[in-house]
């Protein structure tokens, strides 16, 4: 009993150990084997270029799905239309600005190398765009239970 009561006093105190997930970048870097010594550092440049290229692109978009939901909320079907084609040209802006970060990559390739970047190609869409959980919707701290609030 006396073990016990350690062994849950000593789980109790131990820090909880975070698991760190790699980011779409590290991910993509793995993929396609990047040199640590020249080649990560490169790419890094040019990824590191390429999201400050597609600054202005991710501030359109995030702005005009605000815009949308707004119109949807309002039911202002029309509007909601010329909306939505305002975000698929800002939607291609980014897709071009990602496609010509890959080329400039695919640029510091070795040939043995290149076999893997169709499937790493894949994780660059999206690539600039804020992680999934900052676009999340989290009910407020504290929540309405208990409040009398439905």
């Amino acid at each position: 009993m006396t073990v016990g009561w350690i062994v849950a006093l000593v789980i109790a105190l131990a820090p909880a150990q975070q698991v760190v997930q790699p980011s779409q970048g590290e991910i993509f870097a793995n993929r396609l084997r990047l040199d640590g010594r020249t080649q990560a550092p490169a790419v890094q440049a040019i990824l590191t270029e390429a999201q400050k290229e597609a600054a202005p692109a991710l501030q359109q978009i995030l702005q005009i799905r605000e815009e949308m939901l707004n119109l949807a909320l309002e039911g202002k079907a029309a509007e909601l239309g010329a909306a939505g084609d305002r975000y698929a040209l800002a939607a291609a802006a980014m897709a071009a600005i990602e496609a010509k970060a890959f080329a400039r990559v695919n640029e510091t390739l070795r040939d043995n190398q290149k076999s893997r970047a169709a499937e790493a190609f894949s994780l660059v869409g999206g690539l600039f765009l804020p992680p999934a959980h900052l676009m999340s919707i989290a009910p407020p701290a504290g929540g309405a239970r208990g409040r009398g609030e439905n």
